[in-house]
């Protein structure tokens, strides 16, 4: 099994294409992970570049938010029609996989239950390869609701975005009770988004820094659960989105609010460590 490392656009604001791509490309990436809006008015001329620096793209859709910053309340029978609208967007650009900000937090369970009944449907139809992620907000929040909708149905794909289950839960999971949910969605992660968060927080200030070295510890031997469970579903590469972001998600000082440490540096090392462990991990 081969990895795959992807950077996130999320950070990369205002920045041209033409200069981000190969900049990205130098700096080890595999891929760009980016939402129909951040590739801009022009998907092809991205799309060309990534083809010239030989690198892949993986699209986010979003089925209540225009888009991640833009929220809007939309009922189940909207979301599903925004859905199919972005998917189809999506198609056309032909990337590696799709990631999907699904449904609401606040849904019942039967309500979410209906529409990953008729979201699964259309991916199915679509011929894309999706995964939905594991978001605050989302109808996929928490650890227990994803759970259950995972063992109702036996199609439905995450990716593994676990900062989010850390802040929601407010504890480092580590129970034979929480393991063992771990152990489970692994089974169903097909993409992975690489953040190290703690329990008051979706991203620590800097991985690299000791005071974090328990969270790190814990989120590596967490991923090498699902690359894992990859290879006994014989993938033939993991996928991971380093997707740290900039300020306010990364801290910053007061007054000023000058983030406290580098958003590229930060997603640099992180690739590299990622790329470490994981080769690290393939040969045992």
């Amino acid at each position: 099994m081969k990895i795959k490392i992807f950077r996130s656009l999320w950070g990369c604001e205002g920045m041209d294409f033409e200069y981000l791509v190969p900049k990205l490309k130098k700096e080890g990436y595999d891929g760009i992970e980016g939402s129909l809006s951040d590739v801009g008015k022009d998907p092809q001329h991205f799309l060309n570049l990534l083809k010239e620096n030989n690198m892949d793209y993986i699209c986010t859709v979003y089925t209540k938010w225009d888009d991640y910053q833009s929220y809007n309340e939309k009922d189940l029978d909207e979301q599903i029609e925004q859905y199919k609208v972005q998917l189809s967007r999506a198609r056309a650009l032909s990337p590696l996989r799709v990631n999907v900000h699904s449904g609401n937090d606040y849904w019942s369970f039967e309500e979410m239950s209906e529409f990953f009944s008729q979201a699964l449907k259309i991916e199915k139809e679509s011929g894309l390869t999706v995964s939905h992620e594991t978001h605050r907000g989302r109808a996929l929040f928490n650890p227990w609701t994803t759970l259950r909708l995972l063992h109702k149905f036996d199609d439905l794909k995450i990716t593994a975005d676990l900062s989010h289950w850390v802040v929601v839960s407010e504890r480092m999971f580590q129970t034979p009770r929480e393991m063992e949910l771990l152990k489970f969605c692994s089974t169903r992660a097909n993409h992975i988004h690489a953040r190290v968060g703690h329990p008051e927080t979706p991203q620590v200030s800097d991985p690299s820094a000791p005071e974090h070295s328990e969270y790190v510890d814990a989120f590596y031997s967490w991923w090498k659960m699902i690359w894992e469970s990859q290879k006994e579903r014989k993938f033939s590469e993991t996928t991971m989105c380093v997707e740290y972001g900039p300020v306010p998600y990364l801290q910053s000082l007061p007054y000023t609010r000058a983030p406290v440490a580098n958003l590229d540096n930060i997603c640099s090392l992180q690739e590299k460590s990622l790329r470490r462990a994981f080769h690290e991990w393939n040969k045992i």
